[in-house]
């Protein structure tokens, strides 16, 4: 994960208070919801984390979405590469 990447992963872990010892071996290409994850390695996320991720976006950054929305951002990267623009505004 770039740094950029590792700072939007913690602000999720912590916004859902999400378990890192489960997490080892977690990527910036690792899924973020159950329904993705297939047998593989996956953070967990659910609905209500759904929620928290929206809220998140709003705090930073002032990106609105609706839950449909969120249904693409299955991973760090894809978050992260949606994000950036608005993080390289907000720090000119």
């Amino acid at each position: 994960m770039d740094e950029f990447e590792k700072k939007l992963f913690d602000l999720i872990v912590q916004r859902t208070d999400t378990d890192v010892s489960q997490l080892e071996g977690f990527d910036e290409n690792t899924p973020l919801f159950e329904n993705d994850a297939g047998d593989g390695l996956c953070m967990n996320l659910d609905s209500v984390d759904a929620l928290e991720l929206n809220v998140l976006l709003y705090d930073e950054w002032g990106i609105e979405l609706d839950l449909g929305e969120m249904t693409q951002f299955k991973t760090i990267k894809i978050i992260a590469d949606y994000v950036r623009p608005y993080e390289e505004k907000r720090h000119g």
